[in-house]
């Protein structure tokens, strides 16, 4: 009676393990990408309008490794800079409405040589990658309180680019951001 009385309570208890891990794998979601509206400020007073996107894989609720990328045209679509960062993002998930996070990414841009050279000439020649770095944050919006797979991105950052000298930029992006399980 009792070997019985014990099988049972361990199966019991193994059944309770097993059916848990699914509901611990959906504390946080494993991927993310995101696409939203960007504006760049650049140092030296130019103002670029684009697009940015990212590609996220969380191996656990906090930590993420984030492919982030971006597209800026100018005013007169003469003026292009194009960015490309790889680095952590932390997250903290303990309220399902909102997320708030920042990353560190460092990267390279690319853009005209001339872009930050007095007279401010944004029509120079492209030149290659050179060293750029987001550092910032945000917070992701959930419409409700449930873990859903789409959510509001509303981020700000300070871009770092050297083309041929240091500048010191701000990019702020919104968009949505699309969740995988």
């Amino acid at each position: 009676m009792k070997d019985h009385l014990l099988r049972g309570l361990l199966l019991a208890g193994g059944l309770v393990l097993t059916a848990s891990i699914p509901a611990r794998a959906q504390d946080y979601p494993k991927f993310q990408t995101s696409l939203g509206l960007s504006y760049l400020h650049l140092e030296g007073s130019g103002n670029l309008l684009g697009m940015n996107g990212s590609f996220a894989g969380n191996p656990n609720g906090w930590l993420g490794f984030v492919f982030d990328f971006g597209g800026y045209h100018g005013w007169d679509f003469k003026k292009n800079v194009y960015s490309f960062q790889f680095g952590p993002r932390f997250s903290y998930r303990k309220d399902k409405r909102l997320t708030p996070f920042a990353h560190i990414l460092p990267g390279f841009a690319l853009g005209p040589r001339t872009v930050f050279s007095p007279p401010f000439n944004f029509a120079g020649s492209p030149t290659g990658g050179e060293f750029a770095m987001a550092v910032g944050g945000g917070v992701d919006l959930n419409p409700s309180s449930s873990s859903g797979r789409v959510a509001l991105r509303v981020q700000a950052d300070y871009l770092l680019t050297y083309f041929g000298t240091r500048q010191n930029n701000v990019r702020v992006t919104t968009g949505l951001v699309f969740r995988i399980w």
